[in-house]
C-alpha cells in the first residue's frame, strides 16, 4: 500500500521507515536492538 506523504510529514515517515528496517534487521540477525528501537520510538 502506498501513502502520499506531505512535506511536513517526511521526517516522521523516514523515522518510521528506519524503525521498521531496524526491527527487520534485528529479527533477521537475531540481535537484540530493543533499546535502540525504544529510543527512536520516543
Amino acid at each position: 500500500m502506498v501513502f502520499n506523504v506531505l512535506d511536513f510529514e517526511k521526517p516522521l515517515a523516514e523515522l518510521e521507515a528506519n524503525i521498521a528496517e531496524l526491527k527487520r534487521i534485528s529479527e533477521a540477525e537475531g540481535v537484540d536492538r530493543s533499546k535502540e528501537i525504544a529510543e527512536l520510538e520516543e
